[in-house]
């Protein structure tokens, strides 16, 4: 087929890595803020009711840090392929939380710096998970105590996911005070035929969120073809 004469942009952290193409976002990207994240998946072999929760499935957020905000998602389960694994997941649960900025990045040189990061994070969520659960799970918890029974993990904490989001294409959009007049529109990249999209850039959310990066997908498709016709937002609807 004919090649696209279109280029999308969609992520903040590109102008850092391309700085010719960010001289003219370089307002963006110095004026709206982000941090690190870190993120942890537990895979229980109890269900979500059996770890003692009532509420049905859910997704939470303001609970304690660093991993604050809560997302249940065992309705992925039947996706998984468990084979014939002895222990099979009842539940499986996600977290994320902000990660301190520090220690400050690595030289692009230094290849160990995410291995430490990741494992930073495997630290932090060992520690979270032992003083925070019977809250959420009452179930879960180690008798006498608010922390989680490790036993309770398919295969053991070690076969858990954790992650450190801290290349700047990862790292989440904060909307600080006096940033939102930063926000580039999608057709604002100052070159012809390359467009913005990523909820770093102008929405009715603006804010870092799936929401967001939904309408901005919208919004640059709107800018390069003209679909969708309707955009939230846009042209009076």
């Amino acid at each position: 087929g004919a090649s696209n004469p279109y280029s999308t942009w969609s992520s903040l952290g590109t102008v850092a890595a391309f700085p010719r193409l960010g001289c003219h976002a370089a307002g963006a990207r110095v004026m709206i803020a982000t941090v690190r994240t870190q993120g942890l998946q537990l895979w229980l072999t109890p269900t979500l009711q059996a770890l003692g929760w009532k509420a049905g499935p859910t997704v939470a957020v303001s609970y304690t840090e660093p991993f604050d905000s809560w997302g249940e998602m065992s309705h992925l389960l039947p996706a998984e392929d468990w084979g014939s694994a002895q222990q099979l997941p009842g539940s499986v649960e996600y977290f994320c939380g902000a990660m301190p900025d520090d220690p400050p990045d690595a030289a692009r040189s230094d290849t160990g710096f995410p291995r430490r990061m990741a494992e930073r994070v495997k630290q932090n969520a060992r520690k979270w998970l032992s003083e925070n659960i019977a809250p959420l799970w009452p179930q879960a918890a180690q008798p006498g105590s608010a922390g989680l029974n490790f036993d309770l993990l398919v295969a053991g904490f070690d076969a858990q996911y954790w992650r450190a989001n801290i290349d700047p294409s990862e790292r989440y959009v904060l909307s600080v005070p006096g940033s939102m007049k930063y926000r580039l529109a999608t057709d604002a990249s100052g070159f012809d035929n390359l467009f913005l999209a990523g909820d770093w850039i102008v929405t009715r959310v603006n804010s870092g969120a799936f929401e967001a990066a939904v309408e901005a997908g919208c919004r640059c498709s709107n800018a390069m073809c003209g679909v969708p016709e309707k955009v939230f937002g846009l042209h009076g609807y």
